[in-house]
């Protein structure tokens, strides 16, 4: 109240809100920071997200196993869920597509939704961004960990395995 402005101080305000699960309050306060600011943020983007997905998470969570429709809105909610992450996580991309961990976090997404397809090409285009275009700290931490592309072959394998 004493320092309405203050970005740091609404920014932690929306944390606590969304550790307390008033996640609608969280929403409100970095819609707030957002509208402060006028520009974009990616930190402050991805702190969104993951408010959106952990109130859907918890609206999951508290479906109650005893309803006669509890498994049709099971499913419904997670493919919703699931649905929501992959769009977030492309939001992201399409906005930022030089940021590394956000094309990564899209890969795995997919991956982890076993859209295996939509993996593979998000997973080659982050080595080709880390070893061609940008030079900063980020690429030179996966080149000190050797980290290099998969061939498809070894993909398939690897999905095969899982599977």
């Amino acid at each position: 109240e004493k320092e309405p402005g203050n970005r740091r101080l609404l920014r932690s305000i929306a944390d606590l809100h969304a550790q307390r699960k008033e996640f609608d309050k969280a929403l409100a306060m970095y819609a707030e920071i957002t509208q402060q600011e006028g520009g974009a943020d990616p930190s402050l983007e991805k702190a969104i997200s993951e408010t959106r997905i952990r109130k859907a998470e918890y609206s999951l969570s508290q479906l109650d196993p005893g309803t006669s429709d509890y498994n049709e809105q099971r499913a419904a909610l997670e493919k919703e869920l699931s649905d929501m992450r992959v769009n977030e996580a492309k939001t992201r991309v399409e906005k930022y597509p030089n940021d590394l961990q956000f094309r990564f976090e899209l890969g795995k997404i997919y991956f982890e939704a076993g859209r295996i397809g939509e993996a593979i090409p998000e997973l080659q285009k982050l080595y080709i961004i880390s070893g061609s275009v940008l030079r900063g700290a980020t690429c030179s931490t996966l080149r000190r960990k050797r980290f290099r592309p998969l061939p498809v072959r070894r993909w398939g394998l690897m999905t095969k395995r899982n599977n």
